[in-house]
């Protein structure tokens, strides 16, 4: 039981050191696939009862996004969080509900996160920068005086 949460560790940081070194010269028009998101989803999906292992692994995930990323520290811990909740909510509600296509589940469930996440990411990048110009329009405005 307890070798999962080993394995889901050691898995998000080799596919995190990976994507911040080895596959960030493969882009495609810029873009830098990103693995960990992708691992995260995949796990978040299959392991569809276990609650805690969910939160363990977007935590993870989070964490190791976080560390080799240049964006605000905890952004990618907290919409990976919101992500394993929302999922949890949906995986309840589609337990009721028998269908023949789980594929599309799984599709659906990666683009919203997916957008969410870089959603989120341009609102406080943008957030951040406007408070950093208004700091730096501050500092100045005292030199001046």
């Amino acid at each position: 039981m307890w070798i999962k949460y080993i394995i889901s560790t050691i898995l998000f940081f080799i596919l995190a050191l990976s994507q911040a070194s080895f596959f960030l010269h493969f882009s495609i028009f810029g873009i830098v696939p990103n693995f960990v998101f992708t691992a995260f989803i995949i796990l978040l999906f299959f392991n569809k009862r276990d609650r805690m292992f969910s939160l363990y692994s977007a935590f993870v995930a989070g964490f190791f996004q976080d560390i080799f990323s240049t964006s605000l520290f905890g952004l990618y811990i907290v919409c990976f969080l919101v992500i394993s909740f929302f999922a949890e909510k949906l995986f309840g509600n589609l337990r009721e509900t028998q269908d023949k296509y789980p594929i599309s589940y799984f599709v659906i469930l990666f683009l919203l996160s997916f957008i969410f996440v870089e959603l989120a990411l341009l609102f406080i990048s943008y957030y951040i920068n406007k408070i950093y110009l208004l700091n730096f329009n501050l500092i100045y405005l005292i030199e001046i005086i």
